[in-house]
C-alpha cells in the first residue's frame, strides 16, 4: 500500500512554511528511498500556513476520492510540529541527521536499525568511506558507524588479522612447474568478485596450500572464504606481487 503524507515543514531559509509530500509504501514498491517533495510556499505567519495545508489537502482528497486499498493520504499539518531545515539541506536530509545523532540508521536495509546493533561488517564498510560520500547524511552515518567501529574493538581486530594475513604471506613461496598439473588442498583465503556497473567479470579465488598461495582467477568462485577444498589444476604461472609468491593456476577441478 502506498501512503501519502503531506506535511508542513520550513523553506530553505526557515523563513516560509512550505507544503511537502512524502511517499511510502508498505510492499517496497518505491525502493528504499521513498520520494519526499515540495508543493508549494503557504504562509510566513503559522496559522495561515496551517489553514492553506489543510485546504490544499482538503481539495486533494476530493479530487483524488476516497481512500482505496492500495492508495491512503494523510495530512501531518502540525501533528509533528514544525520542522526546520538544517541550513541548505532538505527536509528529508534534516530528518535523516536527526536519526543519525539520536543513534539510528535512517534509511536503507537496515533503516530504523541502532547503529551499535548493525553487524561489524556494515559498519566497517561505512568507516572505510567516512568523508568520502557525496550526501551529508551519509557521510554523518558513516562517521558515527565508524566510532562504533573503534568502541567495540571491530578495526582493531581487523587490523590484527590482516597483519595476521601478511605475515603468513610472506612465508608463501612458489609450488610445481608451469605446465605441471598437480592436486592441491587447502583453505579458501580469498574468494573476491571482480564487477563492472553491475556485471560480474571475473572471480580471485586465492587458497593456502601448506602454507603456500595458490591463486585461480576466473568466471566462477571456488568456495567461501574459510572452507578446505581439495582440486587439481594445472600451475599457469609463478607470480609475484608486493613481494608475496604465489603460484598461479588454471582449469581446477575439485577433488
Amino acid at each position: 500500500m502506498i501512503i501519502q503524507t503531506y506535511y508542513v515543514s520550513t523553506g530553505r531559509k526557515n523563513a516560509m512554511f512550505t507544503l511537502r509530500c512524502h511517499r511510502d509504501d508498505s510492499k517496497g514498491i518505491l525502493g528504499p528511498f521513498a520520494p519526499d517533495f515540495y508543493i508549494c510556499n503557504l504562509s510566513a505567519d503559522e496559522e495561515t500556513a496551517a489553514y492553506k495545508a489543510t485546504m490544499y489537502f482538503n481539495a486533494m482528497r476530493e479530487r483524488m476520492g476516497e481512500d482505496r486499498d492500495d492508495f491512503q493520504m494523510h495530512l501531518d499539518a502540525w501533528g509533528g510540529g514544525i520542522y526546520e531545515r538544517r541550513g541548505k539541506l532538505s527536509v528529508r536530509d534534516s530528518q535523516a541527521m536527526d536519526r543519525i545523532e539520536e543513534g539510528y540508521v535512517p534509511f536503507g536495509k537496515h533503516s530504523g536499525k541502532r547503529i551499535e546493533d548493525c553487524e561489524s561488517g556494515y559498519l566497517l564498510w561505512l568507516a572505510d568511506k567516512a568523508g568520502t560520500f557525496e550526501g551529508v547524511p551519509m557521510n554523518a552515518l558513516a562517521m558515527a558507524a565508524q566510532g562504533v567501529a573503534l568502541e567495540k574493538g571491530y578495526i582493531a581486530v581487523r587490523e590484527a588479522k590482516r597483519e595476521e594475513r601478511a605475515n603468513a604471506d610472506a612465508l608463501s613461496v612458489h609450488v610445481g612447474t608451469v605446465g605441471e598439473r598437480i592436486a592441491f588442498e587447502g583453505e579458501i583465503v580469498t574468494s573476491y568478485e571482480k564487477t563492472c556497473e553491475g556485471l560480474s567479470l571475473y572471480v580471485i579465488n586465492k587458497v593456502r596450500c601448506g602454507g603456500n598461495l595458490v591463486t585461480y582467477i576466473g568466471s566462477k568462485s571456488m568456495g567461501k572464504v574459510g572452507e578446505i577444498v581439495k582440486f587439481k589444476a594445472t600451475i599457469k604461472k609463478h607470480d609475484e606481487y608486493k613481494g608475496v609468491k604465489s603460484t598461479v593456476v588454471n582449469r581446477p577441478t575439485k577433488l
